[in-house]
């Protein structure tokens, strides 16, 4: 990890703008319920048909401006993924040029051009995952527990029950899938699997 941290550092200004205009949209869709709640329950009571329609053109404004910076974001983390990956790659590639003949064949070549390829292909996928949704989950889940507390207590009361269930779920999915990846790698013969 700390390499792969090594390999982010020069792109740090861009994954920063990019989690900024990513949290900013993500604000936007949690306003969305919080516009709708007002609307009915204080906007339709009035009976003001030009309020509703105001109300619901804040709420058009911010679903655009949700999308267009959740776009803009999701953009921006695929440029910083393709970059660190395309660097990664370049000096995978360097190092696996001048390995020695008996190098190549303790590791063979399988392996490396897994390295080369697959491997980097996952590298990718984490960054950009990371960047999109990484972001963007935790401030939903938490904005929307929020908003549930303020908007109908009763429901969140169940959304917390689930919610513990869903943490306890992923623990457990880490559990058991460690131990499958290492004996997998192990058992393909991998070099230089991180496994105890």
């Amino acid at each position: 990890m700390n390499l792969l941290t090594q390999y982010l550092k020069p792109y740090i200004g861009r994954i920063s703008l990019g989690v900024s205009i990513k949290f900013f949209g993500s604000l936007m869709d949690l306003l969305l319920p919080w516009i709708l709640a007002y609307i009915i329950d204080s906007v339709i009571p009035t009976k003001q048909v030009s309020a509703i329609f105001a109300w619901g053109g804040a709420m058009v404004v911010c679903s655009i401006i949700a999308v267009v910076t959740n776009i803009i974001a999701n953009r921006m983390a695929s440029s910083v993924a393709r970059d660190t990956t395309g660097s990664i790659r370049h000096d995978l590639f360097e190092k696996v040029s001048y390995l020695s003949i008996p190098q190549v064949e303790e590791v063979g070549i399988p392996s490396l051009v897994s390295r080369l390829t697959t491997d980097t292909y996952n590298i990718h996928q984490t960054v950009g995952m990371i960047q999109r949704m990484g972001i963007r989950a935790p401030i939903l889940l938490l904005g929307g527990d929020h908003d549930h507390c303020h908007i109908r207590s009763r429901v969140d009361a169940g959304l917390s029950r689930r919610l513990a269930l869903h943490f306890s779920g992923g623990s457990h999915d880490l559990e058991t899938g460690d131990p499958l990846v290492c004996f997998i790698t192990k058992a393909s013969g991998c070099v230089g699997a991180n496994c105890p």
